[in-house]
């Protein structure tokens, strides 16, 4: 704690502190983050068991760089893979999981298909999902491109309540080279942001009374985008710029940092983007904003379980409420690891006191005829282009800027998509029976995500209405839940933690994110 509490001393004041003090102010700003869209109780679990998590992980010979985990989650995967394989876990691996089974309310495994096109039944005593978040849903994100909201698809039409779809986090990336661009080059010295025109823009898109040295200090403060301040513009901005027809070549704009009067950044942020194949030195980095994570997903208790007996969602992207309106940057990781381990655990136990339920042939059929009906499909239309117009239509209207004109061209998309391209699919090959599928629940997570964002008619975290430009606690201090009823789309609210009030200060432009 002595050596490792610099980036909570703007909370906490310098100077030696007990692990009870972090633990309290990582809480407490894990609270604050989320702008009052956090269970509590969630909060509190993630704050007190990420560093059991990190102690556990230690233990089975993980190595921290002081408080980092190098090359994020990489040796995770390396570590928890060898320990899956040393302790006989068996793993059907290139398995797309489609549906959850169901069977008296209880949650009783899943159907999928395999790369082969060969269909599976999985039955279970429990099932927990662990399948990220809805990254692919947007032409520019940072995630493999299976990673299209499957867990949030399968939770809604289990009949499971989900939360805060609304919310996600954005970052800035490069293009075509994909990295993250350290924000903190937005200010430094002697650098030009352009379109693909050469002029500067930035001005032209600030309110009065509010300047580009403004937003450039305040965007650099911090990595992801968001609403609680004037760093809003920047991205803001950028994605009007592009919108309009005025990007670069690989349809972002451009910071500049080859002029001989810039002044260097840092090593660090250098080596960063010089091992992707990116050297400010030589040409401008041309960028623009990206979806990251989602915030939104089942809802869960402290154990991980749904609203559905033997469902549980193992934190990360794929759960509501240990998260908000934003979020703390490596909080992602460590949910991963504190509600998988909890989700694991509760859900052994629910497995061996309930045993694994005999689910009528008639529910398999009814799960394994959702994948026949799309086989040898001899339309024109092939998954990767209803794919590609998801995403583009996601990005331009679900990412930055939020409108009216824009949701209802979203649900528009997804209505025609279902009407005309399901039905127009070709499917010759395993690969476009797994997309074909994917297709499915991305217009499924589409759907919840613009018609909740649609309802919060305000602006909050990384939620940004240009309707409804500022937060609205009076009537909004609340999640919006969706739920399959009867076939259609049901919206609730639910006050996560209704005693929450504003800190001062806010997060004091620390680099929170």
């Amino acid at each position: 704690p002595e050596a490792g509490a610099a980036h909570l001393e703007p909370w906490l004041g310098p100077g030696k502190h007990t692990v009870e003090d972090l633990i309290e102010a990582d809480y407490r700003n894990i609270v604050q983050a989320g702008l009052g869209m956090v269970d509590p109780k969630l909060a509190q679990a993630l704050a007190e068991d990420a560093l059991k998590s990190r102690y556990q992980l230690e233990q089975w010979g993980l190595r921290f760089h002081q408080r980092w985990l190098m090359h994020h989650g990489v040796p995770l995967v390396v570590l928890l893979n060898r320990l899956l394989q040393e302790n006989g876990v068996q793993i059907l691996e290139e398995v797309l999981v489609s549906d959850l089974l169901v069977h008296r309310g209880q949650c009783a495994g899943a159907t999928g298909v395999d790369f082969q096109g060969n269909s599976l039944v999985i039955r279970a005593g429990a099932v927990v999902l662990a399948t990220g978040g809805d990254a692919a849903l947007y032409r520019y994100n940072f995630h493999p491109p299976c990673v299209t909201g499957d867990g949030q698809a399968m939770g809604y039409r289990a009949g499971a309540t989900l939360a805060n779809m609304e919310f996600g986090q954005i970052f800035l990336c490069t293009v075509p080279t994909k990295a993250h661009p350290h924000t903190g080059l937005l200010r430094t010295p002697g650098a030009r942001l352009t379109n693909g025109r050469n002029e500067e823009f930035l001005a032209r898109h600030l309110p009065e009374g509010v300047t580009v040295p403004d937003v450039l200090q305040t965007r650099g403060e911090y990595n992801p985008f968001t609403t609680r301040d004037c760093g809003k513009f920047f991205d803001i901005a950028i994605t009007r710029e592009i919108l309009a027809g005025r990007a670069g070549p690989h349809g972002g704009v451009f910071l500049d940092l080859t002029g001989p009067d810039v002044t260097r950044p840092d090593n660090a942020t250098e080596d960063w983007l010089n091992y992707r194949g990116i050297y400010l030195d030589e040409r401008p980095l041309e960028m623009l904003p990206a979806r990251h994570c989602a915030h939104g997903g089942l809802l869960i208790d402290e154990q991980g379980c749904s609203t559905i007996p033997g469902l549980y969602a193992g934190g990360g992207e794929v759960a509501a409420g240990d998260h908000g309106a934003d979020r703390l940057g490596g909080h992602m990781l460590a949910s991963s690891q504190v509600f998988g381990s909890r989700a694991g655990r509760h859900a052994a136990r629910f497995a061996r006191s309930q045993g694994v339920p005999d689910v009528p042939s008639s529910s398999i059929d009814h799960s394994l005829e959702a994948i026949a009906g799309l086989r040898d499909r001899k339309g024109s239309v092939t998954p990767r282009a209803v794919k590609q117009e998801i995403q583009q239509r996601m990005w331009e209207d679900m990412l930055v800027i939020r409108t009216p004109e824009g949701f209802q061209r979203v649900l528009q998309m997804v209505a025609r998509a279902r009407e005309e391209s399901l039905p127009a699919l070709r499917v010759e090959t395993p690969m476009q029976l797994v997309e074909a599928l994917e297709v499915q629940n991305m217009l499924a997570v589409a759907e919840m995500e613009t018609r909740a964002a649609e309802m919060r008619g305000e602006s909050r975290g990384s939620h940004s209405r240009m309707d409804y430009t500022e937060r609205d606690d009076a009537n909004w201090l609340c999640s919006i839940t969706l739920r399959e009823e009867d076939g259609r789309m049901a919206l609730g609210t639910q006050a996560l933690d209704p005693g929450w009030k504003d800190r001062p200060g806010d997060m004091k432009h620390a680099r929170w994110g």
